[in-house]
């Protein structure tokens, strides 16, 4: 599992997006470490906190932004 520092994310988050604020890097950051504590193998069961079926596509929610498996 590797977590990431704040640092680490702000690195990635100005590299995905380009030429971004740094409000806007400060933004993803937060979110980052919010969803995913900066685990970039974090991933959300969405039926165990009782928002989707057990069987529905949207169950999982993955990565350091905790995109959902639909995507």
């Amino acid at each position: 599992m590797a977590v990431l520092s704040r640092e680490e994310i702000e690195v990635i988050a100005r590299r995905h997006f380009g030429d971004i604020s740094e409000e806007a890097v400060g933004i993803a950051t937060a979110i980052a470490l919010a969803e995913s504590g900066g685990n970039t193998e974090a991933v959300g069961d969405n039926f165990a906190s009782g928002h989707q079926a057990e069987d529905s596509p949207y169950r999982w929610d993955r990565g350091l932004m905790q995109i959902n498996s639909i995507w």
